[in-house]
């Protein structure tokens, strides 16, 4: 391997070429081995959505399955029209959606009007469902029906808000104090699941660390060192010759035994 230009070409041993092509050849094994077990970890919980991803995105399939299943069980076009509802888009906006009703009756709105005000305040399907509540109650529906129907056409976490109104239009109970235990109850249901999610992300996150990162680790540090210990062969470092391998001279020097010589 000469590399022109540095003047390292002579000095490089003649083996660090077939060991430069198969350290080439483990990193792109190790990155196809990468991306095969991402594809299989994110297909395996269901997450193969196209980008961006977002940790808020990452919901278990049973969820996504079952709304597939109530969307194409639903006749009716307001599911049709809205595909990218999700559980948590409308139980994230239940809450304020209680909050504001009970505003507007604390301000002495009756049901129907507060249903009005609310619902041209704002966007979100939460809202988008009570002005239709409220068109469908101006063309000569039932509001009480119309709340009922609510339910079926957006989800089941509208069921607790729609019966809480129609109980308190056909019995005349106050509707703020209800409204009021609603929306505590709604918050706390939102902070669970919230907390649910952020438990779940550890248990995520270790299926990647286990098929991704350590094979990655193991086969770009430990192979490399393991294939040129098996090629050069272990040879320990500072290592003196035996004492039987020494050269021996043939004739060894004899002390001096004779006496010195006095002086005159």
């Amino acid at each position: 391997m000469d590399l022109p230009g540095l003047g390292i070409g002579s000095r490089c041993p003649r083996s660090f070429g077939p060991l430069a092509h198969g350290s080439i050849g483990i990193a792109l094994m190790a990155a196809l081995l990468g991306v095969l077990s991402s594809w299989a970890v994110l297909h395996l919980f269901g997450h193969t959505r196209s980008w961006p991803w977002r940790v808020a995105d990452l919901q278990p399939r049973k969820h996504r399955q079952s709304r597939k299943h109530s969307q194409h069980r639903t006749p009716t076009p307001t599911r049709a029209t809205r595909p990218r509802q999700t559980h948590r888009q409308i139980q994230s906006e239940i809450p304020a959606a209680v909050d504001m009703l009970q505003l507007a009756v604390s301000a002495g709105h009756s049901l129907h009007t507060a249903v009005a005000a609310v619902a041209g305040s704002g966007t979100g399907p939460v809202i988008e469902g009570l002005a239709e509540v409220q068109q469908r109650f101006e063309r000569g529906g039932q509001l009480v029906d119309e709340l009922a129907k609510l339910p079926d056409r957006l989800g089941p976490e509208l069921q607790p808000l729609c019966t809480t109104l129609i109980v308190s239009a056909s019995s005349g109970a106050p509707l703020g104090p209800s409204l009021q235990r609603l929306a505590d109850a709604q918050r706390r249901r939102v902070r669970r699941y919230k907390e649910e999610r952020v438990r779940r992300l550890p248990v995520l996150l270790l299926a990647p660390l286990i098929t991704l990162v350590l094979p990655a680790f193991v086969m770009l540090t430990v192979v490399p060192v393991a294939i040129t210990t098996a090629r050069t062969g272990l040879t320990p470092l500072n290592s003196s010759p035996p004492l039987n391998s020494l050269p021996l001279p043939d004739t060894l020097p004899l002390p001096n035994t004779d006496a010195p010589a006095s002086p005159p």
